[in-house]
């Protein structure tokens, strides 16, 4: 992975963000389609499942998009059940995952994710647009979770 690091750079700065202003923003639906995603099934060689999420905006609640219809019918439907997929070997490979989220506080604290496994929390200041970290240090937060 190290030696990818200049490719990632690359990608991450050809990503162009749409939208925002509005918040609260959908960070737990993220992990969602993340957790739901067509991971690697190879079993003779050596894996991370990484997810990455960045965020400056609180988040807003599974129950609340999926009343106003905007959340896919699959999609968890609270916080419990969410964390329930990320606890699941069916899911995910419970020795092989990481979970880096760089997020406010606020939503770290309000959906108690300090206890779930395998998960690395950055404090992000809330509204700032992660000024407070460099391209740089996500990749060391990456490879050093390896």
């Amino acid at each position: 992975m190290p030696e990818d690091a200049a490719e990632f750079i690359s990608v991450c700065n050809s990503l162009e963000s749409e939208g925002g202003g509005d918040e609260p923003e959908s960070c737990l639906e993220a992990i969602g389609y993340a957790i739901q995603s067509d991971w690697s099934k190879e079993v003779n060689i050596p894996k991370r499942q990484i997810i990455v999420v960045w965020t400056d905006a609180p988040a807003h609640l599974l129950e609340e998009a999926h009343t106003i219809g905007k959340s896919p019918t699959w999609m968890a439907k609270n916080i419990e059940e969410l964390e329930s997929w990320w606890n699941d070997e069916k899911m995910i490979d419970q020795k092989a995952k990481r979970l880096l989220f760089f997020a406010p506080s606020s939503i770290v604290n309000r959906f108690h994710m300090y206890e779930w496994t395998q998960t690395l929390l950055y404090d992000v200041r809330n509204g700032c647009g992660m000024s407070e970290y460099e391209w740089s240090m996500i990749i060391d937060c990456i490879t050093n979770s390896i």
